[in-house]
């Protein structure tokens, strides 16, 4: 495996964004579990610590919202 260039991290941390955004947009208003979403991008080598700061950078940007463990579309 070779080195990756910052343009390429870059792509590979919006395309997980636009995954989580969209996951959680087509389970609508009923909110997606934080658990079930972590779990599955658990299975790529993400870490909790790296969903819990991709969860945050969403609801501060407006991207999502967040009531207890619930994510919803903004």
């Amino acid at each position: 495996m070779g080195t990756i260039t910052k343009e390429q991290a870059k792509a590979a941390l919006l395309q997980i964004v636009d995954v989580i955004v969209e996951a959680i947009k087509e389970r609508g208003p009923e909110g997606t579990p934080e658990g079930p979403l972590y779990a599955m991008l658990m299975t790529f080598g993400c870490t909790l610590e790296q969903f819990n700061m991709f969860v945050e950078v969403l609801v501060t940007t407006g991207q999502i919202r967040k009531r207890g463990n619930l994510l919803y579309p903004a």
